[in-house]
């Protein structure tokens, strides 16, 4: 072999492994490029189920305070219903003690006069 041909043997070789490296850097970026493009697709994914997550727990929240404003209207209802039977009871015995005879009491029992009984 001559000097040339084996200068020309070792460029040759050095450009080959040259172009393997580039190939190999080609091929890994291309890859850390589609790794990064899928983790983002997946970031993206993530933060917009977290986000409706978010506002179906707001939602939800908002739902269950005006269900709890709600039960408290109720109760309070509720009282106020018990407190007017209980009058109603009470002015019905002060009424049925002021009516004399029987005959009338039973005629004008305010229990069956409006169905209250």
């Amino acid at each position: 072999m001559t000097k040339d041909n084996n200068n020309s043997e070792i460029e040759l070789t050095a450009n080959f492994q040259q172009a393997s490296v580039y190939s190999k850097l080609r091929l890994l970026s291309d890859c850390i490029r589609d790794l990064n493009q899928e983790s983002e697709s997946i970031r993206s994914f993530i933060n917009t189920v977290s986000n409706e997550i978010t506002v179906t727990n707001d939602k939800i929240q908002n739902y269950l305070a005006g269900n709890a404003k709600r039960l408290d209207l109720l109760k309070e209802l509720n009282n106020k219903l018990y407190t007017l039977d209980y009058k109603r009871r009470c002015y019905t015995d002060e009424y049925m003690e002021l009516v004399p005879l029987k005959f009338i009491k039973e005629r004008y029992d305010p229990n069956v006069l409006y169905n209250n009984k």
